[in-house]
């Protein structure tokens, strides 16, 4: 049967407001893209479910019930879901945190066997986001280490996601629901518990702790526990046999080490540890959080953005092909030069820009000095003066001569009137010559009212008032306050 073509989404807005960008990664269920925000500009990761598959309704529980599991937790070592929702053309999708890193699988299959150290530090960490998971009453059941993200923190130190939690079973759901019923083997065969094997209705976080062993048993040998050639093998041997010692495969590692993985590979389910938090503290001796060497993919170049710890999350399908872990994590960065190659190509280079950088400055300055200093021995401009215009005659204006002002009559003796004959001068003892008043000049000839409104020549100017005639004063010898 032909898998239908999947549509290219590059470019569509899905809910609204996530705009996807390009394609990162490919798995069981889903598609996964980068998305940028249209409001914030954050960038996200976008799982649409596979066309095709949203027809099968325990397809599309299992889609929602990841969607509901991941939103209801809140840990550091939990990738995070965000936003649920259904596209344009009914393609259900999961808005997730951008990521930048890769999965344990690929840090496992590009090392090999990691240190002691290491190891335990990152199975601690995936047993602390368990635990958050579990205290919610959400059981994993698919714990590998596909499904563990390794990204980096600021200070360069690991840091473990735990993604895909599309077969985890809430424990507030119906046991019998379709998608979980008994008989139904749920998960990745290499670490399953028994009890997963054998198709138990029962399973609760026990069965995470036993993935949680058989993840650590692979980190420390590069081994599965329990071997087979087939998913119907490994499935017998996990039902009928115990897990192959750790010790036999690497007898250097420490006995508590190696006890305490073969009591939670247990089949039993009640000799091992209580809880992930448990089985976590109990690895705590054995962990160092180290800044490790920066991974590379397989042309030398450094994975860029390590130590952003921001990655899309999808776990493949066993045997399906997955994006490289340039496309998880964004753009791969070349290599930096090393070495005196390196040296020798970028120091010229150097050289050259800073001698124009220098060269340029040096002219600038100069023709600065030299617009601003005036030359040695020039003379100085000479200043010309333009003459005044000539102004053109014109017709001199005679102003009106100033109208005549009365004096008004004094309260003690009314004014003798104007005469043209000389004023006869009073003795030098008499009273009158005590002040002698200022001669009025003539007053000028009225013009007739007809010629005044007839004339058009221009309003003379308001003539200053005129001081009051004041006569002459006498005495009377009789009456000295009259």
């Amino acid at each position: 049967m032909t898998e239908p073509a999947q549509p290219n989404r590059i470019g569509e807005v899905v809910g609204g407001k996530y705009r996807i960008v390009r394609f990162l990664a490919t798995g069981g269920m889903g598609v996964v893209y980068e998305a940028q925000h249209e409001v914030v500009k954050r960038r996200f990761a976008v799982k649409m479910l596979r066309v095709g598959l949203a027809e099968r309704r325990d397809i599309l529980t299992r889609f929602q019930r990841e969607a509901e599991a991941a939103g209801a937790l809140e840990s550091e070592n939990v990738a995070a879901a965000i936003d649920f929702g259904i596209a344009r053309d009914g393609t259900p999708f999961i808005v997730m945190e951008y990521l930048v890193g890769e999965s344990l699988a690929g840090l496992l299959g590009r090392e090999g066997p990691l240190p002691l150290d290491r190891a335990a530090d990152l199975v601690i960490q995936a047993s602390r986001g368990m635990q958050v998971a579990h205290a919610a009453g959400i059981v994993h059941r698919d714990l590998k280490p596909q499904n563990l993200f390794v990204c980096r923190r600021e200070d360069g130190t690991d840091l473990v996601k735990v993604l895909d939690f599309g077969v985890a079973k809430l424990q507030a759901f119906d046991e019998l629901n379709a998608a979980t019923r008994t008989g139904t083997v749920m998960g990745t065969a290499a670490y399953m518990a028994p009890e997963q094997a054998r198709g138990d209705k029962v399973i609760d976080l026990r069965a995470d702790v036993y993935a949680l062993g058989a993840i650590l048993y692979e980190l420390l040998s590069g081994r599965l526990p329990h071997p087979g050639d087939s998913h119907n093998a490994i499935l017998h041997h996990i039902s009928t046999q115990p897990a192959v010692p750790l010790d036999s495969v690497r007898p250097e590692l420490p006995p508590e080490l190696t006890e305490l993985v073969a009591r939670a590979l247990a089949s039993d389910a009640g000799q091992r540890p209580a809880s992930a938090e448990a089985f976590g503290q109990a690895l705590a001796p054995f962990a160092a959080r180290k800044v490790w060497p920066v991974p590379r993919l397989a042309d030398g170049t450094p994975v860029n953005g390590e130590r952003s710890s921001r990655t899309p999350a999808l776990s493949p399908t066993p045997g399906e092909a997955t994006a490289p872990t340039a496309a998880l994590g964004g753009r791969a960065t070349p290599a930096l030069p090393e070495g005196d190659a390196g040296k020798k190509k970028s120091l010229p280079r150097a050289i050259v820009l800073a001698g124009a950088a220098l060269a340029v400055a040096a002219i600038l300055i100069g023709a600065g000095v030299r617009a601003l200093r005036p030359r040695a021995g020039a003379e100085p401009p000479p200043v010309t003066t333009v003459p005044p215009k000539p102004v053109a005659p014109g017709p001199v204006v005679t102003p009106p001569p100033p109208a005549p002002v009365t004096a008004a009559p004094s309260a003690v003796e009314p004014a003798a009137p104007a005469s043209s004959s000389p004023e006869p001068v009073a003795p030098a003892d008499s009273p009158a010559a005590v002040r002698r008043p200022r001669r009025p000049s003539p007053a000028a000839p009225k013009r007739p009212e007809s010629a005044a409104k007839t004339t058009t020549a221009p309003a003379a100017p308001a003539p200053r008032s005129a001081k009051p005639r004041i006569a002459p004063v006498t005495f009377d010898e009789q009456n000295p306050y009259n």
